[in-house]
């Protein structure tokens, strides 16, 4: 059967608090991918984005966080079963993706808002390839939202005592999930979506994620309703168990990098492969010592 696809030079288009994004219409579905919901520096606080003039396209997943599994354990593995996407990775990597079978500003559709799982420190929202929302937006006439954010070093390590501005360093990858629901707020409604009609879903990683934004104050009234799909861990659980301190974990992963003498200068430059690198190797030398780092 015939798939109706349609990407024109003006349409179709969605005006957002930022500017004018273009997407295109592919079986019944819009899709506008690769939306940039925040900027942020390293181990900093998520940033609005700034304005633009003119179109954007919004046509192509945007950037996913870098994952901290080596080569060797993300082979491609199961795809008959279970087809992934791989991906250009970047620690810049605040982009969200809408599925929604209308634009009308009045359609005050349910809006449904997925988090992606991996234990915080990898996968992403299109991962595999079934977290594309068509089926729920098509079928459930729903508006979904799925969106990347910091994870790992990038969203968790905790620097707090090397400067005011990484203050919440340690939790700047939960810090982007909010701004991103700010950005659902804002722009749904160009969507077909009801700003006050949110759901947040996720599986595994993503289903901690939901209860962690359930006890956050700065995600109050950004949604109404979630689901949690497994997910929540007891604080005793060898997961999430950790008793090195923020600091010996930034200092360890800094000796990898080069610097006994502890340069936070050296965990603010290296490149991200070289990083994720020396966190693995520290987090190592870590459990050998007889520390768990959760």
């Amino acid at each position: 059967m015939a798939k109706e696809f349609i990407c024109k030079t003006d349409w179709p288009l969605a005006q957002t608090d930022k500017g004018t994004l273009r997407g295109y219409f592919y079986d019944g579905v819009f899709r506008f991918l690769g939306v940039k919901y925040a900027d942020a520096k390293r181990f900093e606080q998520p940033q609005e984005v700034q304005p633009w003039e003119g179109i954007k396209d919004a046509q192509d997943y945007g950037y996913i966080c870098p994952d901290t599994a080596g080569p060797e354990k993300r082979a491609p593995r199961g795809e008959i079963r279970v087809p992934h996407r791989y991906w250009p990775e970047s620690e810049h990597c605040q982009y969200l993706n809408v599925f929604t079978n209308t634009l009308d500003p009045e359609a005050k559709k349910a809006v449904m808002v997925w988090l992606h799982g991996g234990g915080y420190s990898g996968g992403s929202s299109i991962e595999i390839q079934y977290y594309d929302g068509d089926n729920l937006a098509k079928n459930e006439d729903v508006v979904c939202v799925t969106l990347n954010h910091r994870l790992n070093v990038f969203g968790f390590l905790d620097v707090s005592e090397y400067g005011p501005q990484y203050e919440n360093s340690v939790n700047v990858g939960m810090a982007d999930i909010v701004a991103a629901l700010q950005w659902v707020k804002k722009n749904i409604a160009a969507f077909g979506g009801d700003p006050d009609n949110v759901t947040i879903f996720g599986q595994s990683g993503g289903g901690g994620k939901v209860s962690a934004l359930e006890q956050i104050p700065a995600a109050a009234g950004l949604f109404q309703k979630a689901i949690v799909m497994s997910g929540s861990i007891p604080d005793d659980d060898g997961l999430v168990y950790t008793t090195a301190t923020g600091k010996q974990i930034a200092e360890a992963i800094m000796e990898e990098l080069g610097s006994p003498e502890h340069d936070f200068n050296k965990l603010l430059t290296a490149p991200e492969p070289v990083l994720t690198i020396a966190m693995n190797r520290a987090l190592n030398n870590l459990k050998k010592a007889g520390l768990a780092v959760g």
